[in-house]
């Protein structure tokens, strides 16, 4: 998997940004590209960027260098928002294994809701530990 070191502004449209995240981004950032590390400093700047940040989390592709399983998790700002991020994270993100995903989910329904729709190349997300979560 190809390492990026940059967040970019055509990385964030290619996710589906909002337009006021990316214009945020760009206003912060004018280069229209900040590191993993900078873009989560953005945390301490304001609410609106906080559920941002925490929203990148969730979404932003594998392979950005910093964007470990452990780094998602620590910018979400609740369970539910721990819990998306089992359901939403990409496939290849160091640490998110199937074991890690499954952990956040609170209830029956998020883990049958992850056996069903987990990213294919998982680590541990056999046929079998998915359809041990069915109902």
């Amino acid at each position: 998997m190809k390492t990026r070191k940059y967040i970019t502004v055509k990385m964030l449209e290619s996710i589906g940004a909002c337009r006021d995240g990316i214009k945020a981004f760009k206003r912060e950032f004018p280069s229209g590209r900040a590191t993993w590390q900078q873009v989560v400093a953005m945390v301490d700047m304001s609410e609106e960027y906080a559920k941002y940040v925490a929203w990148l989390g969730q979404v932003c592709p594998a392979g950005v260098e910093g964007a470990t399983w452990e780094a998602r998790v620590a910018l979400q700002r609740d369970e539910s928002d721990r819990a998306y991020l089992g359901r939403r994270c990409p496939a290849g993100v160091k640490g998110a294994t199937w074991a890690a995903r499954l952990a956040v989910q609170r209830d029956d329904c998020e883990r049958a809701w992850l056996g069903r729709h987990c990213p294919s190349g998982v680590d541990g997300a056999t046929l079998e530990a998915r359809m041990a979560v069915q109902a």
